[in-house]
C-alpha cells in the first residue's frame, strides 16, 4: 500500500470527531438531564388539619389535595414547624415521608403520616409549616430538591 498524503490524519480526525459524538450523546447528555431534574413529582393545592381543631399533647394529621404534575416515587425528607399564637416556633425532628394515599375525585388527596402536637402550646391561632426535600436520582443525594408546601391555619383549643 503506498502512502497517500493526508489519509490518516483524515481518519484521526474523523474518529476524533465520532468519539466526541459518542461520549456527548451517550454520557453528558444523560447526566445533563439528571443533574438538571428539579422539577417535583407533585404539587400541592392546598391543605387542612385533621382534626379541624387541634388539642395540645394530642394527635392531628395533614390533609393535602395534590396536583399530580408527573408520575414518579421519590424518596424524601418532610420538616415541620409549628408557629403558635405568641409567636413562638415548635420545631420536629425530620422524618422519611410516608404519605398515605387515597385516590378521591379530582385532585389526589394525600394524608401525611400522624403527629402529636407538643403539650405545652398555647391554645389559640397556629400556623403549621411543612417543607419536603425529594430524591429522585443518584444526584439529588448532594442537590434534593426542596419544597416548602403552603402553610396550613388551625386553632388549638383546651
Amino acid at each position: 500500500m503506498s502512502y497517500r498524503p493526508g489519509f490518516y490524519s483524515l481518519r484521526r480526525r474523523v474518529i476524533c470527531h465520532a468519539s466526541a459524538i459518542f461520549i456527548a450523546v451517550c454520557v453528558v447528555g444523560p447526566i445533563s438531564f439528571i443533574a438538571f431534574d428539579r422539577a417535583p413529582p407533585f404539587e400541592l393545592a392546598g391543605g387542612h388539619t385533621i382534626p379541624p381543631e387541634l388539642m395540645a399533647g394530642k394527635p392531628y394529621q395533614f390533609g393535602w389535595n395534590i396536583i399530580p404534575k408527573r408520575a414518579r416515587d421519590c424518596d424524601g425528607t418532610v420538616y415541620w414547624r409549628i408557629i403558635d399564637s405568641q409567636g413562638t416556633i415548635w420545631a420536629t425532628p425530620p422524618a422519611p415521608s410516608l404519605f398515605a394515599t387515597f385516590i378521591g375525585s379530582e385532585p389526589r388527596r394525600v394524608v401525611g403520616r400522624e403527629r402529636i402536637m407538643p403539650s405545652g402550646i398555647p391554645p389559640g391561632p397556629v400556623t403549621l409549616k411543612s417543607s419536603m426535600e425529594f430524591i429522585c436520582n443518584w444526584t439529588q443525594k448532594h442537590w434534593p430538591i426542596r419544597v416548602d408546601f403552603p402553610d396550613v391555619k388551625s386553632i388549638i383549643v383546651k
